[in-house]
């Protein structure tokens, strides 16, 4: 006996019904089914009469580079008047039919990375260019044909120096066709240009800085394996000072009678950077060096306002002082 409480599966052979309701249910069944096929026949003509346009973002898919450069950029105005032109549509789709009316990037743009590279490489290949171009047009010694001057007593404002010279070594002319086509730089302009921490040369062709000499050294040797014969004199132009280093046989044996008080113009000196001994390994300042056997040093004439104290102090050595 069955428990009543129990489920069982329906068993087909267990059911027991006569003919005429076996047609009758089959013919429900029948029925039923025509109509369904009737509805989905019905269904798929519709479907056929209106298609639904595609979505665009499922045909191509375009993501704009990146970085993008100069992205055009939708105003409020221009989004109000899209938008009530495409009222009704898919936002997606709106931005995507603005996006394509953009123009397109070439497609064998680099990458940002490769593109810096390129940018480096190109302003390397420029600087080189720029230097060599440079060296071409650079001379090592002043045009005065190794004239031999008469100084000429004088008490006027020497225009290159801006210092007052009471004598002329070589005449104002001749020191204006020496000095044409060559940028002339007073000790003050000379020291903005060359600025820490590269102290790097004056990016001119052809340069000439301009003072009186108010020290020199005695003559000395370096201390390398062969020693180099050298001495040192400072220039100034009442504010600023520079040393500059003579090395090398010759030009010690050219420019060791240059005389203190001296107005001196310097053409295209190498920049030679220093650090102070004992505090830190920090470059400081700079000094000026030459090292070849050109004839770079102009003698303009000697200086009023720079004279000695005639008294020495413990060292020996005499105090400058200035008249003006």
């Amino acid at each position: 006996m069955n428990d009543p409480r129990e489920i069982l599966a329906v068993d087909p052979y267990n059911n027991i019904t006569s003919d005429e309701e076996d047609e009758q249910a089959i013919a429900r069944e029948l029925e039923f089914m025509e109509r369904k096929r009737q509805a989905l026949v019905e269904r798929l003509k519709r479907k056929q009469e209106f298609k639904k346009p595609q979505d665009p973002n499922f045909e191509a898919i375009e993501v704009p580079q990146s970085p993008t450069k100069n992205r055009a950029k939708v105003g409020s105005h221009n989004a109000t008047q899209q938008g009530t032109k495409f009222e009704g549509s898919n936002i997606n789709e709106v931005r995507l039919s603005q996006l394509q009316q953009q123009p397109k990037p070439p497609a064998s743009t680099t990458t940002y990375f490769m593109e810096k590279f390129q940018n480096a490489k190109k302003n390397e290949d420029k600087q080189i260019a720029k230097f060599e171009s440079m060296m071409n047009a650079r001379v090592h010694t002043f045009s005065t044909d190794e004239k031999k001057y008469v100084p000429i007593i004088t008490n006027e404002l020497e225009s290159f120096s801006n210092l007052w010279v009471k004598k002329r070594y070589i005449p104002e002319d001749d020191l204006k066709r020496a000095l044409h086509e060559i940028k002339i730089l007073r000790l003050g302009k000379l020291f903005a240009k060359i600025r820490p921490p590269k102290f790097q040369e004056p990016e001119y062709a052809n340069w000439a800085t301009v003072g009186l000499i108010s020290h020199k050294s005695d003559i000395k040797f370096t201390s390398s394996e062969k020693p180099v014969k050298f001495f040192m004199f400072t220039i100034t132009d009442f504010q600023h000072t520079l040393d500059v280093y003579i090395f090398g046989k010759k030009g010690v044996e050219r420019y060791y009678n240059l005389r203190l008080g001296d107005v001196i113009a310097i053409l295209n000196p190498e920049v030679l950077p220093w650090r102070p001994s004992g505090r830190g390994n920090f470059i400081k300042s700079f000094n000026l060096r030459i090292s070849h056997d050109f004839k770079c040093i102009l003698e303009i004439g000697s200086s009023r306002d720079l004279g000695w104290c005639p008294i020495v102090n413990k060292k020996t050595q005499q105090k400058m002082w200035l008249s003006h």
